[in-house]
């Protein structure tokens, strides 16, 4: 059977004749859809004693379909640190699972992780990799090989809808679509009223433009469309419009749109492509401070991030202007709104990608998530490779008392006002990611009994020195793999392809990395501890206050101090840089005091 290759891009699946097939989108020389078949299953806490009475569970769904339980299978786990003997339960489908899981006396685990990351996991694929593999037709009988590849180049297209809106907001049912913009290979528009413009296309009805946007998705072939509030609003709009005009609107492989929700984020599956929404991308990455935007609106992203500007026009304007046939003024409205959404897409893309491969998670996906969906998915990436069990979600009622008890932050010095010369401002590269390596911080390392052997945190709490806990592993790969990746970035070449890569790689590791303590503190966190978010943050303030104190005592006057960072007054430089190296001198491996400015 001959090897094939090609890059891996997404994933989800179908059920048919009873098996479950992971369907894999991926690029060769073009977009394919590829098929797996793979059972999902789940883990339950019990002994061998009762494997056959866990074969006989069935039970019945809402539907009145009876579901009964494929095979079971014993293994060993590592639960909550230690290894284990239980029983791997397989089940037809991924909608059993959870009807399974709840017909079954004991303590069950891993039966909410989605059936895509499931399969994500257990073959080890990262996406943008080269997946090597066998297959019969459409059919993946093995994936021989996985090889890691910077190479990979993407086709974009993005589109933006125009609606008839006299009361306002447009209605769905009553409200026709009047134009359709779109920015790909090429650009144009698309209406059924005339104008003089050589980018427009007019058809003869919402029916016929419908369709044609169809065929132009279908010529331009992109791997990925953009849209900007495309799951909230285009493509619904978009999927009504067309089921009440009866037009084939088919925007993938097939007319299938999908909906999904990622905590509060809504979003739009297309079959057979990568659909991302730049709107809950721009607000992530102004929630972590990539972006300054205070308002998300296209308009603003649009002048601070790429320096352009939206044609002004009200909402209210576009009805008037259709009605008074002033087409030409609403068609280079509707085609720079697309024009500017492919280049914002196209600008984001590339850290995209890399929190794609850094998290082991798939594009869509990170357009939809947030830094504690990275680091969390990379915890379940990384635990399925140790052979751990993940932890269960917490229940509503842990989630309340965890909200109820919020964890003390950093320590603040407060400013003291003033006009100064010479002021040297040191910091602690990435404080709370190398205290938790440092400190072994982890729910699994923590020790109620040890001293000698522990890490004992200004709370109290004690961490084994060893062996390193699975959170601070994955933090050490981060902060590790992020020193390598700034070495070569000062070798490659400004502006080359090489470099943009390495610099998107760059900060997507500085995201994940600097998002891991906020993942421990979050209430809703699988990996959630209290002892392990006091701890982190009682260090650091323990470090930033003997710091203030050793530069006080070193004649130094301290300004300003603020988590991980201070503001000395100095007179001579050679004496500020003697105490950074005295202070790094005391400090874990891990840990260091820079001097920023």
């Amino acid at each position: 059977m001959q090897i094939h290759k090609a890059y891996f891009l997404d994933a989800d699946y179908i059920v048919r004749n009873n098996k479950t097939y992971i369907r894999l989108l991926v690029k060769g020389k073009k977009l394919t859809r590829l098929y797996f078949e793979y059972e999902p299953y789940f883990y339950v806490d019990c002994d061998e004693n009762s494997k056959k009475d866990i074969e006989k569970i069935h039970t019945q769904a809402k539907n009145g379909k009876m579901i009964k339980v494929a095979r079971v299978e014993g293994c060993e786990k590592i639960i909550s640190g230690k290894q284990k003997n239980i029983m791997k339960v397989f089940c037809h489908a991924p909608g059993d699972v959870p009807l399974i899981k709840q017909a079954i006396p004991f303590t069950c685990y891993e039966y909410n992780i989605p059936f895509t990351k499931r399969f994500i996991f257990d073959m080890k694929l990262i996406p943008f990799s080269i997946i090597h593999y066998k297959r019969d037709g459409r059919i993946i009988k093995d994936i021989t090989k996985i090889e890691q590849s910077d190479k990979v180049e993407l086709d974009t297209l993005s589109f933006d809808i125009e609606t008839y809106n006299p009361l306002g907001a447009p209605r769905e049912n009553k409200d026709p679509i009047i134009m359709i913009s779109y920015a790909g290979k090429h650009s144009g528009v698309i209406s059924y009223k005339k104008a003089h413009k050589e980018f427009l296309q007019v058809v003869q009805d919402e029916k016929d433009m419908l369709e044609r946007f169809s065929e132009i998705i279908e010529q331009e072939a992109p791997d990925v469309i953009f849209g900007y509030n495309t799951s909230n609003f285009d493509l619904p709009y978009l999927e009504k419009r067309s089921d009440l005009l009866k037009a084939r609107l088919v925007l993938g492989r097939t007319k299938l749109l999908k909906k999904i929700r990622k905590g509060m984020v809504n979003g739009m599956r297309i079959d057979g492509r990568i659909h991302i929404d730049v709107y809950p991308a721009v607000r992530f990455f102004g929630f972590i401070g990539l972006i300054k935007a205070q308002e998300f609106t296209l308009r603003k992203i649009s002048e601070e991030v790429i320096g352009k500007k939206k044609i002004d026009l009200k909402m209210n304007d576009i009805w008037q202007l259709w009605d008074k046939n002033k087409i030409e003024e609403l068609a280079e409205y509707s085609l720079v709104d697309a024009q500017i959404t492919k280049e914002l897409g196209d600008h984001f893309l590339p850290l995209q990608i890399e929190l794609s491969r850094v998290a082991k998670m798939t594009l869509f996906d990170v357009a939809l998530s947030t830094s504690g969906q990275l680091v969390e998915n990379l915890l379940m990436y990384e635990a399925t490779q140790k052979n751990m069990i993940s932890p269960s979600r917490p229940s509503d009622s842990s989630v309340k008392e965890r909200m109820a008890n919020p964890i003390e932050g950093a320590y603040v010095k407060i400013p003291e006002p003033g006009i100064y010369n010479n002021i040297a401002v040191m910091d602690f590269r990435g404080l709370y990611p190398s205290i938790i390596v440092s400190y072994n911080i982890d729910p699994l390392t923590i020790d109620k009994n040890g001293d000698e052997n522990c890490f004992i945190s200004p709370t109290g709490a004690k961490f084994l020195k060893k062996p390193l806990g699975l959170i601070p592993s994955v933090v050490d790969w981060l902060l590790d793999y992020r020193i390598k990746i700034k070495q070569e970035l000062k070798k490659a070449e400004k502006g080359s392809a090489k470099y943009k890569t390495l610099e998107a790689r760059s900060h997507a590791l500085k995201i994940l990395t600097n998002s891991v303590y906020g993942y421990t503190a979050y209430p809703r966190a699988r990996w959630y501890s209290r002892e392990c978010g006091e701890s982190t943050t009682a260090w650091g303030r323990k470090h930033i206050q003997e710091t203030i104190k050793a530069a006080e005592e070193a004649g130094f006057k301290v300004l300003y101090g603020d988590t991980d960072s201070l503001m000395i007054l100095y007179e001579d430089k050679n004496k500020v840089l003697d105490f950074l190296e005295k202070i790094n001198k005391s400090l874990p491996e891990k840990m260091e005091l820079e001097l920023e400015a």
